[in-house]
């Protein structure tokens, strides 16, 4: 993961420091610098998963859920233990109203980290929605 990215005020960023960069850029509102970031973190290395995840995230945040999914989904194949794009993808399927989906994101999300609260909070509200008071109340 040292490997160069692209320069920056006269240094040379690894890929590392440009997800970190990216995220910083996200973070603060300012979505086409870490978007550019990101797309370009991918030419070096097509399925860097936080970088897939990180521009599903910026889409669904701009409307564009059908790209949304394919990034998380993506993301997911390619590190399929990060619970934090599990827990967006179900958080983006309840949005849809694709409750059999998110449920089946947020388990995996709950699953490989029992202790993540927004994935308990997003499937109690999957269930909620889909009217299983029961359920959601576990």
């Amino acid at each position: 993961m040292n490997e160069k990215i692209f320069p920056k005020n006269n240094q040379t960023l690894t890929l590392r420091q440009a997800i970190d960069l990216a995220m910083q850029h996200q973070s603060a509102g300012r979505l086409v610098e870490a978007e550019d970031i990101y797309n370009k973190v991918l030419q070096l290395e097509a399925d860097h998963p936080i970088a897939l995840a990180q521009l599903g995230v910026i889409a669904q945040s701009v409307g564009k859920n059908h790209m949304a999914i394919e990034l998380l989904q993506k993301s997911i194949k390619a590190q399929p233990q990060n619970s934090a794009a599990q827990n967006n993808l179900g958080n983006l399927y309840n949005d849809l109203q694709r409750f059999e989906d998110a449920i089946i994101c947020l388990t995996r999300a709950i699953s490989l980290n029992p202790e993540f609260a927004e994935a308990h909070a997003n499937l109690g509200r999957s269930y909620l929605e889909m009217g299983d008071l029961n359920k959601a109340l576990l």
